[in-house]
């Protein structure tokens, strides 16, 4: 009875909600969760049913073929020497190539801010070294006899980190092997060969075909296999490795696609998850083009990479998950997505590969030269291959501007970028048919470089599951270079979930208005009370205005708070005016203000996943009024 009654107390929550929804997004609601138990279940059966791994007798019934030195032989035909020229740069250092690739094959890796670890005669594929070599007493174990669907992250609830899932599933995805493939090429050295086999055979000893860490996230899964088909590009001619290994090489490959086929990223809304799983699923239905019915597979991939394109990025060639960083992830796997398409003989319609361009276009512009992609929402170090997006493949690709200014609508942001000064002003734009998790609280938040000088900076993600104290910190509106209500956010942050961010839809018409060049104007009203930020430039004079406001005063008693966070290498220097900003002891810029009084606070900056920084903030506070401050950057 008591459980009856707790449920029938349910029904007027139920009500209310089906009210806010309306009747025809609950049942796509209703429909989506019933669908996504239903699959979960389909899924599980279907993969329990085969828990162990292919093995050649398995596998060549499969595919159709008998003999594997024959099956080895029209594999090795396939090549991907037409791509190589894609890090041609990168291979001309031979000196920065070799240092690199020999620490690799003697197992040292730098992992998401672990610092150069040396991991012995095995690399620990089931722990957080990283954790480990910052707090030996920690638990840093994962549990690698567990199936991988009981695998539970647990996030950590205080400041003090927990072991995080993403450092052993990041090298699980072997990008090193690319440098290590690209050293044997030059000289082949079967040092590099031995070490190849080594990795790859501890890693299938000590990862079982769904068991364990590394094959809990199918993006992982989808990177690994695109990496191990490039890693069998190098290797394949190496007369030490043997017919077994390649065996088993293969036969795990395979098994990474009947793992993809039964684990697509697909519930809710899509995101670059999915986009892995396709990428690298499209490079295994290449590698296997000669077994049964791998090229209407392969052609099922190349129509969905299409249509995702189509879907996830805008017109303007941004990404929709609202971050700089995983934009630049997506433009990586749709670089691959257009490099394959050669290689298989298919046709990169022209529509796609002018979007693709203005992808490169909008990394371009969000880019300081010498200092890397400007910070807007997470970073999560993300790539495909070790090398990622450089500059050299970003000019071979974007389109030529001539002009100094660019508002990207759709993404919420608008740049400028000239001879000394870069400059972005965040916008509130958002739809309900992007997914929210990789956004922050950073609507009307700048960042400024000077000479190419990042002086005021996003401060970056740090961490996600390790510790919800940081992981909402830093998408935090407070530390954010924005002004906002005193310890309360414009968005809440969700209690259940640290990759949700209940963004309200925008309209155009009330994030961006230009008067004129060098005028930026941002509205919003996620506090329900309206907050102006104008943005004017003059280049002549070298003074870079704010011009902030609330739209009136709310009732209840409360502070706005402005903040400015500062790169770890800029330290400012109060004056009469107001702070210097000095790089290397030589002031670069200004700040002042006649309306509010700044002060120097500790911060902290993430210049990548794993990595904070400190550094410093300026901040001031002032009571909520109608009328509007004034702060100026000017040249020194």
């Amino acid at each position: 009875m008591r459980k009856y009654g707790m449920k029938m107390a349910k029904i007027p929550h139920y009500i209310r909600k089906i009210k806010e929804l309306g009747v025809s997004t609950s049942c796509g609601v209703i429909m989506h969760r019933l669908h996504t138990k239903w699959f979960e279940q389909y899924t599980r059966y279907k993969v329990e049913q085969r828990q162990a791994g292919y093995t050649w007798s398995v596998l060549s019934k499969q595919l159709g073929v008998k003999s594997f030195d024959d099956f080895f032989g029209t594999l090795k035909k396939q090549s991907l020497e037409e791509l190589t020229y894609i890090y041609a740069s990168q291979a001309k250092d031979t000196q920065c190539l070799i240092r690199q690739a020999q620490s690799f094959a003697h197992s040292c890796f730098d992992i998401l801010g672990s610092r150069e670890q040396c991991l012995l005669d095995t690399i620990s594929w089931h722990s957080d070294f990283r954790l480990r070599h910052q707090n030996p007493q920690a638990d840093y174990l994962f549990d690698k006899k567990l199936f991988y669907k009981d695998v539970v992250i647990q996030p950590g609830l205080t400041d003090r980190l927990v072991k995080d899932i993403k450092v052993p599933w990041e090298i699980s995805r072997f990008q090193h092997l690319f440098v290590m493939g690209t050293a044997y090429t030059q000289g082949k050295n079967e040092m590099y060969a031995h070490a190849f086999e080594e990795q790859v055979g501890d890693f299938l000893d000590q990862n079982p075909f769904l068991m364990g860490t590394n094959w809990v996230c199918p993006m992982d899964v989808g990177i690994r296999a695109l990496n191990w088909v490039w890693a069998f590009h190098f290797f394949k001619d190496s007369p030490d490795l043997s017919s077994e290994f390649w065996q088993r090489f293969v036969c795990s490959l395979y098994d990474h696609v009947y793992y993809l086929e039964n684990n697509w990223e697909v519930f809710g809304v899509t995101s670059n998850h999915y986009l892995s799983d396709l990428i690298g699923y499209f490079y295994l239905t290449w590698f296997f083009q000669n077994g049964k019915d791998m090229r209407s597979k392969h052609m099922w991939c190349y129509r969905e990479l299409l249509k995702e394109l189509e879907k996830q990025v805008f017109t303007e060639g941004t990404d929709y998950e609202g971050s700089t960083n995983y934009h630049s992830l997506v433009t990586e796997i749709f670089y691959h997505f257009y490099l394959m398409c050669q290689v298989s003989g298919l046709p990169f319609p022209t529509d796609a590969y002018n979007k693709l361009r203005r992808m490169f276009t909008f990394i371009d512009w969000v880019t300081v030269q010498g200092a890397g992609i400007v910070k807007i929402g997470d970073d999560d170090s993300g790539k495909i291959l070790y090398y990622g997006i450089t500059p050299d493949i970003v000019a071979a690709h974007k389109e030529e501007q001539y002009r100094s200014e660019q508002f990207f609508k759709e993404f919420g942001l608008a740049v400028h970028k000239s001879s000394d000064w870069h400059v972005t002003l965040r916008h509130h734009a958002y739809k309900t048919t992007q997914p929210s998790g990789h956004f922050h609280n950073d609507v009307g938040s700048i960042t400024l470089a000077y000479q190419g000088v990042p002086i005021v900076v996003d401060p970056g993600s740090y961490v996600y599951t390790p510790s919800v104290y940081w992981r909402n910190l830093f998408r935090s509106a407070a530390v954010h270079n924005s002004f906002s209500i005193e310890s309360v956010e414009p968005v809440v942050f969700s209690e259940e979930s640290l990759f949700t961010l209940a963004l309200p839809e925008s309209t155009c018409n009330n994030t961006h208005t230009c008067a004129r060049q060098d005028l930026w104007h941002v509205y919003h009203n996620l506090y329900s009370v309206g907050a102006s930020r104008v943005v004017s430039i003059n280049q002549e004079t070298g003074i870079i205005t704010l011009q902030d406001a609330w739209e009136e005063a709310p009732t209840n008693s409360c502070s706005s708070v402005w903040n400015f966070t500062l790169a770890p290498d800029i330290e400012p220097l109060q004056n009469a005016e107001g702070y210097l900003l000095l790089h290397n002891g030589v002031p670069l810029l200004g700040i002042r203000s006649h309306d509010l009084a700044f002060e120097v606070v500790s911060g902290w900056y993430a210049p990548s996943y794993g990595t904070k920084l400190a550094t410093k903030r300026l901040v001031a506070r002032s009571a909520i009024e109608a009328h509007g401050v004034t702060i100026q950057f000017f040249r020194v």
